[in-house]
């Protein structure tokens, strides 16, 4: 007698084994760079990781969300690379204009947010995560508009863990 796993059920196990996964390797990074940062450092880490978790959405103006939806809706191919394409202007625009201001000023930014001027590398260091993380949360949304399951739950195992 052959068994056959559902759809559903299959996708229920990669997400599984992907969060798993991720669950690990964010263990392993946070602990390898808590070893290696030290405690004030690690937390100055920690704090600028929070803050560009909750920046993301403004950053790329959640257009991650509005792309999946309308890539899944669009009744052809063109429309599909249409959409993707004004979601990459738009949101890399935005990106771009929030770099310039977090450029220009950062100094006073990176007081804000470490109290301190010792932090500025790790500052600069933060917005090249954001700019990452910008780029794969538009890949991950691509991917799950055009339904590619199996893709998305790979892309989502990469070691993100440490954005978010």
């Amino acid at each position: 007698m052959k068994f056959k796993l559902s759809e559903f059920l299959k996708n229920l196990v990669m997400t599984t084994a992907t969060s798993l996964i991720v669950i690990v390797s964010m263990i392993l990074i946070m602990r390898f760079l808590a070893k290696g940062l030290g405690p004030q450092e690690f937390g100055a880490y920690t704090l600028a990781r929070r803050i560009i978790s909750n920046i993301i959405p403004l950053a790329f103006l959640s257009v991650d969300v509005a792309l999946v939806r309308y890539i899944a809706m669009a009744k052809d191919d063109l429309a599909r690379r249409s959409y993707v394409a004004s979601s990459l202007l738009l949101g890399g625009t935005a990106l771009i204009c929030l770099s310039i201001v977090t450029i220009v000023a950062r100094k006073p930014f990176s007081y804000l947010m470490f109290h301190r001027h010792d932090y500025l590398n790790l500052y600069d260091a933060s917005l090249f995560l954001l700019i990452g993380y910008s780029l794969f949360a538009l890949t991950y949304a691509y991917w799950g508009g055009f339904r590619s399951f199996r893709s998305q739950t790979l892309a989502s195992s990469v070691p993100w863990p440490f954005c978010r």
